[in-house]
């Protein structure tokens, strides 16, 4: 059982007053009834019997307090184990979920012969499309390190590979509609596995972010 004060303070407490009680009781009953030739002796043995019951109901007291208390803490407990337990099964769900790639191991084949073929101006264009999303032609000529003619032939290529969609706005009326340039959806997810981290002997990008 703990001694700390707290505890102390409990006893002294319930012992007070279980003794209070009981001392009114006996002195109600002593103006009562025949008051022995004896009566301190008696008196005595009563405030011994009384100071025992208030020890006993104090002492009863705490064991009940404590129980509760514990209980309470216990509870408590389980319920921290609980939401571990819970956030523990939600991250191996998430773990178990992110290792399995949208794509099998031809489509991976597949892609990564392809980007083996292509110089690093082009595996650099599809990083950027891949940043970006979908882009102007104007702008992805802006952001080009290594000239028009090498930025239209690596557009050109990807294209034909099938590594890119390109889409040609109608809806203006001019003489030239601009077309907008994109990384292909049944690809984007496994170049994002074989395009990252960067490492190309070329350490200057072709195209800047």
């Amino acid at each position: 059982m703990s001694t700390d004060p707290s505890t102390i303070r409990l006893f002294a407490r319930g012992m007070f007053k279980n003794l209070w009680t009981y001392l009114v009781i006996g002195a109600t009953v002593l103006t009562i009834v025949l008051v022995p030739r004896h009566w301190y002796l008696f008196l005595l043995t009563a405030l011994v019997i009384l100071t025992m019951l208030s020890a006993y109901r104090a002492v009863t007291r705490i064991r009940v307090e404590s129980n509760r208390q514990f209980a309470a803490e216990n509870d408590a407990r389980q319920k921290d184990i609980s939401s571990l337990k819970a956030q523990v099964r939600d991250r191996d769900q998430e773990i178990a979920r992110l290792s399995v790639r949208p794509y099998d191991e031809a489509h991976r084949r597949s892609a990564r012969d392809k980007l083996e073929t292509h110089s690093y101006i082009e595996r650099d264009l599809l990083r950027f499309l891949l940043q970006r999303g979908e882009t102007a032609g104007a702008l992805i000529y802006q952001h080009s390190q290594v000239g028009d003619t090498f930025c239209t032939q690596a557009l050109e290529r990807l294209t034909h590979e099938g590594l890119l969609l390109v889409r040609t706005d109608m809806s203006r009326p001019t003489l030239e509609q601009p077309r907008f340039w994109r990384t292909n959806p049944l690809f984007e997810a496994v170049l994002q596995d074989l395009l990252y981290p960067r490492n190309e002997a070329q350490v200057t990008p072709a195209f800047f972010i």
